[in-house]
């Protein structure tokens, strides 16, 4: 966290102290908060809860090692549907001992998946070239991802468009040979994706929409820079809402990102951002960590909070965790969204931050496929040359 002192030089993008926040909730407070919408969502004991975090917790440590030291065998992991069961880390090819004495060395059981024909990497790679042909062939309103408990399977989901082919059969043969049998195509009637437009947690409107600020972030590069993420297709927001003070600040775009690292943009304004979020209209948390990509495990529970929904839901497991989606009426694929398996965000929600405890995972971006997808808060850098702001 960027602290200020009196007589210290105040960051660009920042005139003036924000106003008081509420009392911030503490961390134990923050995820007791957070098992207790997860026991509810799911008709699981808090214990359960407790239980299916740990193992998610135990196999996200274990998942990001080795996507850091051996990236070449890494596929991902996920956790057991059942709370606190045994959660699978799945490798390409053998498991070394690398792998087998990190396993050996958890507090819980782990299981090993090995033998997958391809890495994260690889997985990522044959998903967006099938993307990229979907849209090459006609289709505006497109899903695609990277299951990584599927061999090499990729989940695809169309909506039937005028003038195009739209037969399984016929779409299929369109696709590159090398990948037509590992796609589970999936053509439907329904818009397959939609955009969700319409502090962290706070409402952000202009231009007659609204959408919801995501997480305070710091540029580090000269001259140091604090502001506040929305989502990259919250076009003409220039207005804050500073709930708990009862006021709103203009704000002003930076830099907007709608391509291979989501869709998140950032902007400044006269008040410095505290290093906190609104996780509901009355809960309050400091920020402490940010979740790798890498870390972040099929099945694995994550909390959603709009301002214009106003209600904190932990009901969605984490689907895949990257999704490439075509929004019509733009023709460009977004890429690395981490997608869900529940629609819970209405518009105006897009920008609004998904977290657990106070942990940052991302920021909303709205509808595709089976469920919602955000943009994961590790590729802020990548994507804006930010970073999210910790205590």
């Amino acid at each position: 966290m960027l602290l200020l002192s009196a007589g210290a030089a105040v960051p660009a993008g920042a005139d003036t102290l924000a106003p008081e926040p509420p009392p911030a909730q503490t961390r134990a407070q923050s995820i007791q908060q957070d098992l207790t919408l997860v026991a509810q969502a799911k008709g699981w004991t808090l214990a359960q809860a407790s239980a299916d975090r740990e193992a998610a917790e135990i196999i996200g440590k274990i998942a990001g090692k080795v996507a850091r030291e051996r990236p070449g065998i890494f596929v991902g992991s996920a956790v057991s549907p059942l709370p606190g069961g045994a959660p699978t880390l799945y490798v390409k090819g053998p498991a070394d001992a690398f792998v087998d004495g990190l396993a050996s060395a958890a507090d819980i059981d782990v299981n090993i998946v090995d033998g997958q024909p391809y890495s994260f990497t690889e997985l990522e790679e044959r998903q967006l070239v099938l993307h990229k042909a979907l849209v090459a062939y006609g289709f505006t309103s497109v899903a695609t991802a990277v299951d990584v408990t599927g061999a090499g399977r990729i989940p695809a989901e169309v909506t039937k468009e005028p003038g195009v082919d739209s037969r399984p059969s016929a779409v299929l043969a369109a696709m590159p040979q090398s990948l037509r049998s590992h796609v589970d195509l999936a053509v439907r009637d329904d818009p397959v994706t939609r955009l969700e437009t319409a502090f962290g947690g706070e409402r952000v409107h202009g231009g007659g929409s609204e959408c919801t600020s995501g997480w305070p972030i710091i540029r580090t590069a000269v001259p140091v820079t604090l502001g506040i993420t929305t989502a990259g297709h919250c076009d003409g927001m220039n207005e804050i809402d500073w709930t708990n003070a009862g006021v709103s600040y203009t704000i002003t775009p930076q830099f907007q990102h709608r391509r291979a690292y989501g869709d998140v943009e950032w902007h400044v304004g006269p008040v410095i951002p505290p290093a906190g979020f609104f996780a509901s209209s009355t809960s309050y948390r400091l920020a402490t960590a940010v979740e790798p990509v890498s870390g972040i495990s099929v099945g694995e529970s994550v909390c959603q909070y709009g301002r214009s929904s106003n209600v904190r839901h932990c009901s969605p497991d984490v689907d895949s965790v990257s999704v490439t989606c075509t929004f019509p009426p733009f023709p460009y694929p977004t890429e690395r969204l981490v997608g869900t398996d529940n629609n819970v965000g209405i518009p105006g929600d897009s920008g609004g931050g998904w977290s657990n405890g106070t942990t940052a995972y991302g920021s909303h971006v709205g509808d595709c496929g089976p469920g919602e997808v955000f943009s994961a808060a590790d590729y802020y850098d990548e994507a804006l040359g930010v970073s999210v702001l910790l205590f």
